[in-house]
């Protein structure tokens, strides 16, 4: 089932502060506004991670699924 994150669930994922989520999202982190609330997509949470793999044959495993 895929659904909307919260900035507390896209913090955990990625092991970082709510605040750490804030600045990334200056940063081109694409999130969705609903209402007051900010949300992201695991779908470009996977893009924005994809986008930042540094090295040749770079692969990431995830601590946990994005779904």
């Amino acid at each position: 089932e895929t659904y909307l994150k919260s900035k507390a669930e896209v913090a955990r994922f990625f092991g970082v502060s709510v605040g750490s989520i804030e600045r990334l999202k200056c940063r081109g982190l694409p999130y969705v506004k609903v209402g007051g609330l900010v949300r992201f997509k695991p779908e470009d949470l996977a893009a924005f991670v994809d986008a930042r793999i540094h090295g040749q044959d770079a692969r990431v495993q995830a601590p946990g699924d994005l779904t």
